[in-house]
């Protein structure tokens, strides 16, 4: 089982649309999330990424990409985006000691950014292998996730690891 902060999550954004440092409405900004496992010789078993989009940011349909651990890039249908409760779930398999998976999208910058908050956090769940269930369904990697009887009742007995709040410029 990984220890406390060997599972990390970490979200940077960046504005694809201009390079002046700053962002407007009508732009594109590229959000890229890692969730990784540094802990030596453990496992993230069934790992999922979630990102909680704020109003002014909406995904760019096509742009939802998956790297997995071997490098492989895998796209992610755009049902792993629910507009109506503004969250992006995708599953990234296990995750051993030493890797990571990246998950990034575009988002476009809609007139509700202007005079919010547009940051936003990731966060990254997983299960220990000494809570796992190896006869379970695991989700395959980079398929659109919505847990059965909803979030609430899923996170319970999960690791989590939260990222700091990514800003386009």
């Amino acid at each position: 089982d990984p220890e406390e902060g060997d599972v990390s999550v970490g979200k940077t954004a960046e504005n694809a649309s201009r390079g002046d440092g700053t962002t407007h409405v009508g732009d594109t900004v590229r959000y890229e999330i890692a969730l990784r496992n540094d802990g030596a010789g453990t496992s993230w078993m069934d790992a999922v990424i979630r990102d909680d989009v704020p109003e002014g940011l909406e995904p760019v349909a096509g742009t939802l990409r998956l790297t997995l651990p071997d490098g492989t890039e895998v796209a992610v249908d755009d049902r792993a985006y629910d507009p109506a409760a503004r969250v992006l779930a995708v599953a990234c398999g296990h995750l051993h000691g030493g890797q990571r998976a990246v998950l990034s999208f575009d988002a476009l910058v809609t007139e509700e950014a202007v005079g919010a908050d547009i940051g936003n956090v990731a966060v990254g769940y997983g299960t220990p292998p000494s809570a796992w269930d190896p006869d379970g369904e695991s989700p395959e990697p980079g398929a659109p996730f919505d847990p059965p009887g909803g979030w609430g009742a899923w996170e319970r007995g999960r690791g989590k690891a939260v990222s700091d709040p990514a800003y386009p410029p």
